[in-house]
């Protein structure tokens, strides 16, 4: 089983997002990222293309004609995610396949923001987690 870890304390959880694909870009990490609805996915896919004018991070909406070679897959469906290192969780419900996904990804995150509602959603994730049987490992971020 793979390693769940939560980065809560974040300011933008989006943002710091896009900071951990720059730098899963630079270690040469293919990652995936999952969301509840399309309309997260395509803010964040938005996102991506603005949060840092001289960086270009390879990504794609799963199922579409970009999604692959080093692209970074964004789905709002964890069937059509496809293989991966890492598996970003910008989901703001507790996912019921949490346990196959952690059999298919080695590492997961999961971020939490300063604030609500996205911190009460948090803390109901951990429980949830925790009610799976899943023990995260919390890196609490400055």
């Amino acid at each position: 089983m793979s390693e769940l870890a939560i980065h809560t304390n974040v300011a933008n959880r989006e943002k710091y997002a896009c900071l951990v694909l720059k730098k899963a870009q630079r270690l040469g990490l293919k990652v995936a990222v999952l969301f509840d609805d399309e309309n997260l996915m395509d803010d964040f896919d938005n996102l991506l293309w603005t949060f840092e004018p001289s960086a270009f991070i390879p990504h794609a909406i799963a199922g579409t004609a970009g999604a692959v070679g080093n692209a970074y897959i964004l789905s709002s469906n964890p069937n059509l995610l496809g293989n991966a290192e890492m598996l970003v969780l910008l989901t703001n419900r507790p996912t019921p396949a949490i346990n196959d996904l952690m059999q298919k990804y080695p590492k997961m995150i999961d971020i939490v923001p300063q604030q609500d509602p996205g911190l009460t959603d948090g803390r109901k994730r951990f429980v949830a987690y925790r009610k799976y049987g899943i023990t995260p490992v919390v890196h609490k971020r400055n």
